[in-house]
């Protein structure tokens, strides 16, 4: 776990609090900073946020900073502290004396759906290509990619930002666009690239060891009724099977989109778009609900939904908060620790 030293400076009184002052400036900081690192001064470790936007936002702060630095100490560095980890019973006590501070488990529900996505004609796929090859000629004789991007992408999540989709890591994309993206060095443009979403011109701004910054074009071929009315009958077929028997897993096979979401699992129902959520209201164990038609940031498709569970609100079960209860205590016990120890090998000299 890495920390900010200003914070671990706070808590051990190199730096008081604000509330120590007499109010939030930095003429009334400055008295409260002493050379050296305090031992026994007063803390209150929930106001050290206060005195790192302050340190962060002054630049008179750097006289300050200056004189830490003389005791080699660097306030805007990361501490690397071991976590230590708390025993079984640490955590049950730890479980017990937190309970009514716990938050409450929302509502939830969890189905498993089998998505059906329309699928465009050949024809439609070809005239989605030759917008793009034409865009991309554009763009080779020197036009505007984000001027275009505004223009002509299918894109309703990132068009008017000109095809921004800001950072991203390898993962968050599907593997055909990562493939190109992160092969591209920074200014440049791919050729047309092909995705289930339809057909994409990719641009790299910038890139760092993990992550690459980039826009994009996307041509959507068009999905006329006859699509929607082919897929809508693919997820009645799924539902119906699903109705007789047939194992969903067998059926997500056979009918799911790979791109889709197919288990919900412990789900508040206000996660859930909006179709989804009307239509497993008040569902049972084993139901089989749909073809549910999903209208979402421009698309279509269908759902057949088998619910298997719906939880009321109420508390967490000290299985459920566990995972959380011990890295809490492990965190705040290397912490401790640390600050112990600084307090323990360092000298304070206060001038008022």
């Amino acid at each position: 776990m890495k920390i900010r030293f200003a914070f671990l400076l706070v808590m051990v009184g190199l730096i008081a609090t604000v509330s120590s002052c007499t109010q939030r400036t930095l003429n009334a900081l400055n008295p409260c900073l002493i050379n050296g690192v305090a031992q026994n001064v007063p803390v209150n470790p929930q106001r050290a946020l206060d005195v790192l936007f302050i340190i962060d936002d002054s630049a008179s702060m750097r006289d300050e900073q200056a004189k830490l630095a003389e005791h080699g100490l660097d306030p805007d560095r990361d501490v690397q502290i071991r976590s230590v980890p708390p025993t079984e019973q640490e955590i049950r006590d730890y479980y017990e004396a937190t309970k009514p501070q716990q938050p409450k488990r929302p509502a939830t529900v969890s189905f498993r759906a089998i998505v059906v996505s329309p699928q465009p004609t050949p024809e439609a796929k070809a005239a989605a290509r030759a917008k793009a090859d034409s865009v991309l000629a554009e763009i080779r004789m020197g036009a505007d990619f984000a001027t275009l991007a505004r223009r002509f992408s299918d894109d309703p999540g990132s068009r008017e930002e000109g095809g921004d989709l800001g950072w991203f890591r390898r993962g968050r994309m599907v593997a055909a666009f990562e493939q190109v993206a992160f092969r591209l060095r920074p200014g440049q443009v791919s050729e047309v690239v092909e995705t289930p979403f339809g057909f994409h011109i990719i641009q790299v701004e910038r890139i760092e060891p993990a992550e690459i910054k980039a826009r994009h074009i996307l041509f959507a071929p068009v999905i006329t009724d006859a699509d929607l009315a082919r897929a809508q009958a693919r997820a009645d077929s799924a539902a119906t099977a699903l109705r007789a028997g047939t194992p969903v897993d067998s059926l997500l096979r056979l009918y799911h989109d790979p791109l889709e979401q197919s288990l919900f699992e412990d789900i508040p129902p206000d996660n859930l778009p909006e179709a989804l959520r009307n239509a497993v209201q008040g569902a049972l164990p084993g139901d089989v609900i749909g073809p549910v038609r999903i209208e979402e940031n421009g698309r279509i498709r269908f759902a057949a939904v088998l619910f298997e569970e719906a939880r009321a609100e109420g508390e967490y079960t000290y299985e459920e908060l566990y995972d959380r209860l011990r890295s809490s205590l492990s965190e705040g016990s290397g912490v401790r620790r640390y600050v112990d120890e600084l307090r323990k090998n360092t000298y304070i000299d206060i001038r008022f």
